[in-house]
């Protein structure tokens, strides 16, 4: 498939939950994405200097509307990483992997909260560095392992039937 042909399944498949889609498909998709989002987050900040420099709300009116694109193209996404795990054998409940940082950072709030209580940190503000630094450190450890697990799942072969896929069509 073509990257033409890939952009066009995408949206013609917006929602389609079912199924399965193969890793040319999924990547050229993927790099579409990229290939949206990279310009308008630069436009997005490129305004919001604009903004703080002369204080004109107009520049915050012209980065609303380029916020609807991520979100425009969030659930064929989503829809095209479900049917992808599905290509290569995988559930696409390892989608939940993403809930990982949220448990991770709370995780290591609570150390940081023990670590500043055990080294007498006891006032509000030492503890509250401490479980802001235990926040991101878990927060950025959980995206990190996230990330590369979900990158490995994504990037294997298509699996059939016979090799034990039960998602596969044939």
């Amino acid at each position: 498939m073509t990257f033409k042909d890939a952009i066009r399944y995408g949206f013609k498949n917006y929602a389609n939950f079912s199924g399965v889609v193969g890793r040319s498909t999924f990547w050229y998709w993927y790099l579409f994405t990229f290939l949206c989002y990279v310009p308008i987050t630069i436009l997005q900040q490129v305004l919001s200097v604009a903004y703080i420099q002369t204080n004109n709300f107009v520049f915050t009116l012209l980065t609303i509307p380029l916020g609807f694109l991520p979100m425009a193209l969030f659930l064929p996404t989503l829809a095209l990483m479900i049917r992808r795990l599905r290509d290569s054998g995988k559930s696409p409940l390892y989608l939940l992997v993403w809930l990982a940082p949220i448990v991770l950072a709370i995780v290591f709030a609570v150390f940081g909260t023990l670590i500043a209580l055990a080294t007498g940190g006891g006032s509000s503000s030492s503890t509250g560095i401490y479980v802001g630094i235990g926040s991101l450190i878990g927060m950025g450890l959980g995206w990190l392992g996230a990330g590369v697990l979900l990158i490995v799942f994504l990037a294997q072969p298509t699996k059939t039937r016979a090799q034990g896929n039960k998602y596969a069509l044939v």
